[in-house]
């Protein structure tokens, strides 16, 4: 019988995986969990379903009238301070009679 090699026995230690954990870029979701936060949404995905929820009552955004850093303070300020107002305000602005998807 061949003898393993170190490698090949480091592979499966635990010090091996907690290595490898280590190696994650600081904005992956799993280092913000280790660092004691919540990860963030994608913005993206979020744009998405406000679009969907909107179009149903044939309505939409015009997401061009604000730039990134509002929304994601908008949204911040809801999801940790429970304060809506931001967010309301912001979507008094966006919202226009322009669904993004049609449904019949």
């Amino acid at each position: 019988m061949r003898k393993r090699t170190a490698p090949y026995r480091d592979r499966g230690t635990r010090r091996a995986a907690a290595s490898r954990k280590r190696r994650l870029p600081g904005n992956h979701p799993r280092s913000a969990r280790r660092r004691g936060e919540r990860p963030h949404g994608s913005g993206r995905t979020q744009r998405e379903l406000f679009d969907q929820l909107l179009s149903e009552s044939c309505r939409g955004l015009t997401w061009n009238l604000i730039d990134k850093a509002e929304f994601h303070d908008a949204c911040h300020r809801a999801r940790a301070a429970g304060a809506l107002d931001p967010l309301d305000a912001l979507f008094a602005r966006i919202v226009d009679d322009d669904p993004a998807y049609l449904y019949h």
